[in-house]
């Protein structure tokens, strides 16, 4: 499997603020890597073939457990292909799909492992990228508050006027919090590919500002609602006189057909389609037909700025025999079906029929996308 180097990141390591009392209860679960800890995982650098051999100094070891801080051009020991994985301590294996139930079955324990799991991805952003969370709904009679994670460009611009292009990531319906793509693939595949940390990388080599948002941080049945209220708090207060920074939007899955909701419902709400430089559907759920009397959303959604990439897994028939084989990027022709649905929205193949993996294996795809505009 090659060299690992286990990610230092357990509450015992960090400074703890004395004014935070900290339960006495063994049985109160933790959060986090210690949660993790407290359930016989925790995760490990694995070096890919080309790094394994790599002798590492000490200083070469503390970079390595907190890779994530050289995912700029500046840095040359970032690699792509290292990741950080998943493993179960008293065996030393690693997590993977194959043994993923063996050791996290579905249940309470998946979903205890899975909130750890998102809240090292979002501990990592903040601590090492500088993320930081904002509150946009405190009504605690609604549910949990709904929060957006962002980076330092778009805080040290928040409250005032800026031009900085802005690239908003919105995950799917389900499980998936702020800055996590698939819950699933961060236990199986490791943090890299579970999360938008790639995406994240790309903005900040091109200095943009970015907006994670957290639809299901209220249950997946809300998920519109939360949206809504994100979408109305970030741009509600826009009038055409003050539009607001050029977007660029990655919608994962359900969070197609909620943007598409979104945009429909009024005027002023369509005023934001003025700002919107590149809309990329992933698996996206939405459909043309809601919108067949809004001419102008209509026109925007089979546009050039928007890009749809399509799971090669959707029809597995004997008519689609050879879908499976398609590249990233490769066009997808659709059926009657298909445009009735979706429109003449250009449209490629992932390159992958896993759905839960589609935002990793097409990424450059969608990257050529944003900067093509």
């Amino acid at each position: 499997m090659g060299n690992f180097l286990p990610i230092p990141q357990r509450q015992k390591e960090n400074k703890i603020d004395s004014s935070v009392t900290l339960p006495e209860d063994k049985s109160v679960k933790r959060a986090g890597a210690d949660g993790l800890f407290d359930n016989g995982f925790e995760y490990r650098l694995a070096r890919c073939p080309r790094h394994w051999n790599v002798e590492f100094s000490a200083s070469a070891s503390a970079s390595a457990s907190s890779s994530w801080e050289n995912i700029d051009d500046s840095k040359v020991d970032f690699c792509w292909d290292c990741t950080t994985r998943l493993y179960h301590i008293e065996s030393g294996d690693m997590i993977t799909a194959t043994n993923r139930k063996c050791y996290i079955s579905d249940g309470p324990i998946f979903e205890e492992i899975s909130s750890c799991c998102q809240e090292i991805v979002q501990e990592k952003l903040q601590r090492e990228l500088g993320y930081k969370f904002i509150t946009i709904c405190n009504d605690v009679t609604r549910g949990d508050p709904i929060q957006i994670l962002v980076n330092r460009e778009y805080a040290e611009n928040a409250n005032k006027e800026h031009n900085l292009p802005t690239l908003i990531v919105i995950a799917g319906k389900g499980k998936s919090r702020a800055g996590v793509l698939s819950v699933k693939q961060l236990m199986m595949s490791g943090l890299e590919i579970g999360s938008a940390i790639f995406y994240l990388a790309q903005a900040k080599k091109r200095g943009l500002a970015v907006i994670l948002l957290d639809p299901n941080v209220r249950g997946a049945p809300n998920g519109m609602d939360t949206i809504d209220r994100s979408l109305t708090f970030l741009f509600g207060s826009y009038v055409s006189e003050c539009p607001p920074p050029s977007l660029l939007i990655l919608a994962h899955s359900a969070a197609g057909g909620y943007l598409a909701r979104y945009l429909s419902n009024g005027k002023a709400r369509q005023l934001l389609l003025k700002s919107i430089r590149s809309l990329l559907f992933t698996d996206s759920t939405h459909n043309i037909q809601w919108v067949q009397n809004n001419p102008i959303l209509l026109q925007f959604l089979q546009s050039s700025k928007c890009l749809y990439i399509r799971n090669t897994s959707e029809n597995p028939s004997d008519t689609f025999a050879n879908h499976k084989d398609k590249k990233p990027g490769e066009k997808h022709e659709g059926n009657i079906w298909w445009h009735r649905r979706f429109g003449e929205i250009r449209t490629v193949w992932a390159g992958t029929t896993e759905h839960s993996l589609m935002c990793w294996v097409a990424r450059e795809v969608a990257w050529n996308f944003f900067d093509e505009r």
